[in-house]
């Protein structure tokens, strides 16, 4: 498939090389053809562009995830350290 440029210049070229004689409906075949094409690349780049987004969508999902598992790992890591300082300092107290 052509690119968007070549289509442009080709529905340009068509208005520049028109003659008198040259039929209304063959430049409008042919110009229809090429906006329909513009058209189905303009589509394509669009559906690329929203699969991209629906993958990074998806990555950035998975990444707060494991981000808040992490999180969570650590104050539950903070929590038994409290714990754990708790008992050492009740193991030191002598009673009377």
């Amino acid at each position: 498939m052509q690119s968007p440029d070549a289509d442009i210049d080709a529905l340009r070229q068509l208005d520049t090389d028109a003659s008198p004689t040259d039929y209304a409906a063959s430049l409008h075949i042919r110009a229809g053809a090429l906006f329909a094409r513009l058209k189905a690349l303009n589509r394509d780049a669009n559906a690329a562009a929203r699969a991209h987004k629906q993958i990074t969508a998806d990555a950035r999902h998975d990444m707060d995830q494991t981000h808040l598992r992490l999180q969570n790992l650590l104050y539950e890591k903070r929590h038994l350290e409290r714990e754990i300082e708790k008992c050492r300092q009740f193991a030191y107290v002598l009673p009377n």
